[in-house]
């Protein structure tokens, strides 16, 4: 899964998720100053956005297409 929208009918711009996002998938709208999805690609799926939310206004998609890596150690 990975981060696929916000929803900027329920955000209300408190910058909670851009705060607690590693990967810095989530910016500030320049217009609305509402969270949106900038790199959805770069999504680790920490789901600190998520669990932060408190206004579920985060959707992540079911699948999220990856290579798969192998660890050799």
């Amino acid at each position: 899964m990975a981060i696929e929208e916000i929803y900027a009918s329920l955000c209300n711009s408190c910058g909670q998720c851009l705060r607690v996002c590693p990967a810095d998938v989530i910016r500030a709208d320049k217009d609305s100053g509402k969270a949106a999805v900038a790199y959805p690609e770069d999504c680790v799926l920490c789901f600190f956005c998520l669990t932060e939310c408190r206004q579920d206004a985060i959707a992540f998609t079911p699948e999220r297409p990856s290579p798969r890596f192998t660890s050799w150690g």
